[in-house]
């Protein structure tokens, strides 16, 4: 050659290239047998049968449970049902009707109001997981009351957003649901973290612009030094948020306080 480098003949190199093809056709085939086959999708929406049977997140948001735990034989059929019927009718009319007519699009979709009675369907789930689907199905049958007359689609999406999973009074909700201080999984995923701390016997929600001075802040110690009595000593620098008075989407303030508050917007 003119290079001076000897290249395989072109059959030698065809050869190569078929096993190499070979080769990636049985990682494909190999890759693809562990992967669902249609019959393991037995509901349409649902994941495959192989992943446990696990329920999704939009499920378990609003008919109660917990992000990649739930089952889906612990959640209400009914409630699942409905929800991904509203799901698809909202996509539907969101394309037809999304700036005139959205309301009526979803009742003539079939989106009706959910019956808070589905909740029970599973007696042996947990009680706080039909609490949980109870509390949310009111609360959309609430923020939703007018939703037969709403015009476009981002006043739906609004109310869903704002009211049905709205992150000011979740960590007031996430108490009645489950009667501890762990957020609700959409809580969790979508809200920024609220801190309550003990003002006037209330437990108040922290203003976050004022975190560092309400939260941070250590009042000086007092010198142990007769000579320096009048002098204080800076305090210990906070190693951690137990340090603080401030409690993490606690509402009652790790019960220190006399009552836990009643507005949300009441502020410390």
């Amino acid at each position: 050659t003119r290079t001076g480098i000897a290249r395989a003949p072109l059959s030698s190199q065809r050869n190569e290239a078929m096993v190499v093809l070979r080769q990636l056709r049985g990682a494909v085939l190999a890759l693809a047998a562990g992967f669902p086959k249609p019959e393991d999708w037995p509901i349409p929406t649902h994941w495959a049968a192989q992943y446990v049977d696990l329920a999704p997140a939009a499920v378990v948001d609003l008919c109660g449970g917990q992000r990649g735990i739930t089952r889906y034989n612990e959640t209400s059929q009914s409630c699942a049902t409905w929800l991904f019927t509203t799901l698809k009718c909202q996509q539907i009319c969101h394309q037809t009707h999304g700036f005139e007519g959205f309301g009526g699009c979803l009742k003539d979709c079939g989106a009706k109001e959910p019956d808070v009675a589905w909740c029970s369907e599973v007696p042996k789930s947990p009680s706080w997981l039909r609490n949980h689907c109870q509390v949310f199905l009111a609360r959309w049958n609430k923020c939703m009351a007018n939703a037969p007359s709403i015009n476009v689609s981002t006043s739906w999406a609004s109310a869903v957003d704002t009211c049905v999973f709205g992150c000011q009074d979740a960590p007031w909700v996430s108490r009645s649901v489950r009667g501890d201080t762990e957020p609700l999984e959409w809580h969790k995923a979508k809200c920024t973290p609220q801190w309550f701390k003990c003002e006037e016997a209330l437990c108040k929600l922290v203003n976050m612009v004022k975190f560092k001075a309400t939260c941070l802040a250590r009042p000086p110690t007092p010198s142990s030094d007769p000579k320096n009595a009048t002098k204080a000593k800076a305090p210990p620098p906070i190693q951690s948020v137990k340090d603080m008075d401030c409690f993490y989407n606690d509402v009652r303030c790790d019960g220190r306080c006399d009552s836990m508050p009643g507005k949300p917007w009441e502020e410390a």
